[in-house]
């Protein structure tokens, strides 16, 4: 995907490059409200959050609480609270022409091509900002399976990520923390209940919260299953990823 990107944006005219993903679906004020935003804020690198719509499925939904919620994702995709540092990606950013030219556009990488292009961006001092304004309508996902495939490969791009920049958030072990705890919670048991306690109340407040942001009770309860493939998912692809690059040197 960055190597197709870099071919448009060298074909490209203007002083800013957009770029959205492909399972995105932009609403009709999006480019004026991007236009906006840059004649009022001086900036070399913006992204924004992405939602869902009323039409999509009920699992799009949930898929879409879990990627977006600060319960799940600490709000790091697109969020004014977050746990850390904002990074724009690809579903929603844009870029100053200069700038990408500078970077020499996206890395020849699969996984997490977008996140390595952003904290380059950041390394070398760029502006970046978080237009909350600017939101595009991200279509994710339609099944469980398809959902724990790509959150998998997160979790593995995340490993690639901390092999080159060793200096990595903190915040991209949670997942893999939260699988181990919960595998050693399971063991255990009954001697760790309050283990389990903790992560049924975490499961209860997404229902809650996932519920009352979408109003359907049926969504809130898929907002569980897809949080745990989340978590889950990411988490695999994380720690065999990690033992295939750090273990085994691969």
């Amino acid at each position: 995907a960055g190597q197709a990107r870099n071919y448009g944006v060298e074909r490209s005219n203007g002083e800013f490059v957009v770029i959205v993903d492909s399972d995105c679906i932009l609403p009709s004020q999006y480019i004026e409200t991007i236009a906006r935003e840059l004649n009022e804020h001086d900036v070399d690198v913006f992204g924004g959050p992405d939602k869902a719509l009323d039409t999509f499925t009920p699992i799009q939904k949930a898929i879409n609480y879990s990627m977006t919620s600060f319960l799940t994702t600490g709000g790091i995709r697109g969020s004014k609270k977050t746990i850390g540092k904002y990074y724009p990606r690809s579903f929603n950013m844009g870029i100053r022409r200069t700038v990408f030219d500078a970077l020499h556009g996206f890395a020849p990488i699969r996984l997490a091509e977008d996140t390595d292009f952003s904290i380059r961006v950041y390394k070398e001092g760029y502006k970046v900002a978080f237009f909350e304004s600017v939101y595009v309508y991200h279509k994710r996902r339609s099944t469980f399976k398809t959902f724990y495939k790509q959150v998998h490969n997160f979790g593995t791009g995340r490993i690639n990520l901390i092999k080159a920049y060793p200096e990595i958030k903190i915040e991209y072990f949670f997942p893999a923390l939260f699988l181990l705890f919960l595998i050693c919670s399971v063991l255990a048991a009954p001697w760790l209940i309050w283990g389990m306690l903790l992560i049924l109340s975490y499961f209860s407040l997404i229902f809650i919260t996932s519920t009352i942001k979408n109003k359907n009770i049926k969504v809130g309860g898929l907002s569980v299953i897809t949080s745990f493939i989340q978590h889950t998912g990411y988490a695999i692809g994380f720690i065999s990823n990690f033992w295939k690059r750090f273990i085994l040197n691969k």
